[in-house]
């Protein structure tokens, strides 16, 4: 599948100063260390931007919170704090968001994790994020809501 503009698991593209990192789902020791690797390689990287796609968000934010506990990846946090991302794109828990304790976005240090959810129905939410304003907007049924990146 890796042909043109399309990038899968274990991939990085450099992209006007971002460099993107899609994080493979892993599921046991293998695998894991397959990414450890593949973050400490692109951590090597010049860039002035750093985003990872990653399937699920970190355990213990509110982006990844299910209702009743939180359903996210025990790793990403450490990892995160370790490399220092600018921004992790995540999915997984599709009513994160719509929650009370829930949401669509968190800051872990100084990275932004985000989690559009998942709404029924025929338009999907989603997040624009604009770097050079330094904005992220997340649509859903209950309208636009807007972070400034540079705010807490």
């Amino acid at each position: 599948v890796r042909q043109g503009q399309l990038y899968v698991d274990g991939d990085s593209v450099e992209m006007g100063g971002t460099l993107f990192t899609v994080c493979p789902w892993w599921d046991g020791p293998v695998s894991r260390a397959e990414l450890e690797a593949q973050l400490a390689r692109d951590a090597l990287k010049v860039r002035e931007r750093w985003v990872w796609i990653h399937h699920a968000p970190p355990d213990q934010s509110p982006v990844s919170w299910a209702g009743k506990r939180f359903w996210g990846d025990e790793f990403l946090g450490g990892w995160i704090r370790t490399h220092r991302p600018h921004m992790v794109l995540s999915g997984h828990i599709h009513n994160a968001p719509f929650l009370d304790r829930g949401g669509w976005m968190d800051r872990i240090e100084s990275t932004w994790v985000f989690n559009p959810g998942r709404q029924i129905g025929p338009v999907p939410t989603c997040i624009s994020i604009d770097l050079e304003s330094g904005a992220a907007e997340w649509t859903s049924f209950q309208g636009p809501v807007k972070q400034m990146l540079g705010s807490p």
